[in-house]
C-alpha cells in the first residue's frame, strides 16, 4: 500500500523541479546510507 502511495506521488510530481532535489536525492542518500551500515555491520563487525 505504501509503495502504491509512493508511486502515484511520484508520477504525480515527477515534472515537479524542486521533486528531485527535495524527494529523490535524499531518499536515495538514505538507502545508500543504510546499505553501507548493512554491509559493514555484516561484514567488518560481525
Amino acid at each position: 500500500m505504501i509503495a502504491a502511495c509512493l508511486l502515484v506521488a511520484g508520477l504525480w510530481f515527477r515534472h515537479k523541479g524542486w521533486y528531485r532535489s527535495v524527494i529523490t536525492n535524499p531518499a536515495s542518500v538514505r538507502i545508500a546510507a543504510i546499505g553501507a551500515w548493512w554491509f559493514v555491520e555484516r561484514t567488518v563487525l560481525a
